[in-house]
């Protein structure tokens, strides 16, 4: 096990899993996250997961400290769930308006807000809080 801890939210799903095995490879200890046990359970042998809704903050809150205090405060943390608004690459198109996107946005904020207190401080490389 690394002293390089990350955390992939939403491990269950396809670009989840891939990173996942990016970081194994590039040496963390890699933990994921997702509500999707079964999709979890795909995960390549030796990475940890979690089970658990990081859309809600006391649930990502609680699976941040319970990772931490398992393997170690995170160094990084990648999160592969909600959206970013949509727009077009092509002159003159409108972009799509999904009307669940500010809810599915705010979703994936509650899931990283929770770690960036408990993740390791990186230097220049920290995270830092809604982006800024």
């Amino acid at each position: 096990m690394s002293a390089r801890v990350a955390i992939v939210v939403g491990a269950g799903g396809e670009l989840g899993r891939a990173t996942v095995q990016k970081l194994a490879t590039a040496g963390f200890t890699v933990v994921g996250v997702d509500r999707n046990e079964e999709g979890l359970k795909e995960l390549p042998d030796g990475i940890g997961y979690e089970v658990g809704d990081a859309t809600d903050p006391a649930v990502a809150r609680s699976v941040v400290e319970q990772i931490a205090a398992r393997v170690g405060p995170p160094e990084v943390l990648v999160n592969t769930i909600g959206t970013y608004p949509w727009v077009s690459a092509r002159p003159g198109v409108a972009p799509a308006r999904d009307p669940g996107e500010r809810r599915r946005t705010a979703s994936a904020r509650h899931g990283q807000d929770p770690a960036v207190p408990a993740c390791r401080p990186a230097g220049a490389r920290g995270l830092t809080q809604g982006g800024r």
